[in-house]
């Protein structure tokens, strides 16, 4: 799904996000120094390199958004934290390892080519405007908030969440990975779904929205719907400005298994 991110110049941020994310593309074209900046959060100085050490690097608090995280047994989580002055960018990754070669590799290149995408996208902004090098610093950020495993399936999902100077707010989105269990291979919707006619697309966009269950929120099509399966439930993730406002945040809807029983392909019930 392309996440697309569009800011204009001298003007907030008016758009729509999402489309692509599971090739893991973020492209963003940003107004320079136009919308205002985001308030400090908390201060990290970095570590690694010394030539930064008295810089004071804000970085966005996504943490009210993160609950804690209960990992599967043999799982762990590996902690990637990286400071550049040259680019005053502040980058916090958390990555959960399964042991499982194939999938940890395909994680850690998904969330590091949103990474890389991010970073892309902010060298063109400083090569046009270096001005933005002395304002508060960019940011990224990728945390999961749920790792389920199972007999069948092992599904991530984080949260991402990127700043960059000069823009209005920062962006947040919700990302999910799920994999087959014997193949190693990912799951789409539609691997994991049966959805065969337009009946069934509306009983299952029904219940998705009834289990938002907040007035105006509607959610019509199930095109690439953001998805992670979870012990009793599916919880359907909607990004900023998805399917609501950018003041609603992102967005869940979880729905219990057995409401999506005949929904869900019979190898993976």
């Amino acid at each position: 799904m392309l996440l697309r991110v569009c800011w204009w110049r001298s003007a907030c941020w008016i758009g729509t996000a999402r489309n692509m994310k599971n090739t893991g593309y973020i492209i963003v074209v940003i107004g320079l120094l136009g919308c205002g900046q985001r308030g400090a959060n908390s201060e990290v100085t970095n570590q690694r390199d010394s030539s930064s050490t008295e810089k004071i690097i804000v970085r966005y608090n996504i943490e009210d958004l993160i609950p804690p995280i209960n990992l599967p047994e043999g799982f762990r989580l590996d902690t990637i934290q990286k400071i550049d002055s040259t680019k005053n960018v502040s980058i916090f990754i958390f990555l959960p390892v399964s042991g499982i070669d194939q999938i940890d590799k395909v994680v850690f290149d998904d969330i590091q080519k949103q990474k890389d995408d991010f970073i892309e996208s902010l060298d063109e902004m400083i090569k046009e405007d270096e001005r933005i090098l002395g304002t508060v610093n960019s940011d990224f950020q990728a945390e999961p908030i749920s790792v389920f495993k199972d007999d069948k399936v092992t599904s991530y999902l984080f949260i991402v969440s990127y700043y960059q100077a000069g823009a209005a707010h920062p962006m947040t989105m919700y990302y999910s990975l799920n994999f087959d269990n014997k193949t190693l291979k990912r799951i789409s919707f539609s691997d994991y779904f049966l959805v065969e006619s337009k009946n069934d697309t509306t009983q299952l966009t029904d219940l998705i929205t009834r289990s938002i269950g907040e007035d105006g929120i509607f959610v019509t099509t199930l095109s690439d719907i953001d998805f992670n399966i979870e012990q009793d439930t599916i919880s359907f993730n909607f990004d900023d400005y998805e399917i609501a406002s950018y003041a609603a945040g992102i967005i869940q809807g979880r729905v219990h298994r057995n409401q999506l029983d005949n929904k869900i392909r019979t190898m993976y019930r």
